[in-house]
């Protein structure tokens, strides 16, 4: 219970507060991931200055925010009783894995990959938060371009158009999705 509790911290903390604590951290001169990389003799990176580096970075605090959710949910579609059912008939894990758990999870694991993949294109806080869309332009996702777009440059209708082709995209993909989640049920 305790390790789970732990587990689901970076989940219900906050995405802004998530963002800042990172930004921190990955700071090139006062962060403490450079401080750890020069105790082993390496040179301080500027995480968030090289736009490489920053989209990776942002990557990094994104995935470590929703693994948690992604393996609660993953967890929750393990089926218990055909595993034990497969080992008792003289299959090993591998073989469990492969031919009992991996056919019987699709559909959840379906499901949670749509749900994170429309999650991460809908990055906005994390990204607004560590580097402000920067360096550059590196960084800077629809979200956040149509957030500039509408109450920054004042093109009310531009953010809205660009909101709605959001918005399409995200139900294509959803479709997609959808329909292979559908043919999985099938099989």
């Amino acid at each position: 219970r305790i390790m789970r509790s732990i587990m689901l911290v970076p989940m219900i903390m906050a995405p802004v507060a998530a963002g800042t604590m990172w930004r921190m951290m990955l700071d090139k001169n006062t962060g403490i991931v450079n401080y750890l990389f020069t105790l082993v003799g390496m040179p301080a990176v500027d995480w968030l200055g090289n736009p490489v580096l920053a989209m990776v970075s942002i990557m990094m605090v994104d995935i470590w925010r929703m693994t948690p959710w992604f393996s609660i949910l993953l967890i929750s579609g393990i089926p218990g009783d055909t595993i034990e059912a497969a080992l008792v008939d003289g299959a090993n894990r591998l073989q469990c894995f492969w031919r009992v758990v991996l056919p019987q999870m699709a559909r959840v694991l379906c499901l949670v990959l749509m749900l994170r993949l429309i999650d991460a294109f809908k990055v906005f806080d994390i990204v607004f938060v560590m580097t402000g869309g920067g360096p550059g332009m590196a960084t800077e996702m629809l979200p956040n371009y149509i957030y500039s777009q509408g109450l920054r440059y004042f093109d009310a209708g531009y953010a809205a158009a660009l909101a709605l082709v959001f918005i399409a995209a995200m139900s294509v993909l959803s479709g997609v999705f959808m329909a292979v989640r559908r043919r999985i049920a099938q099989d």
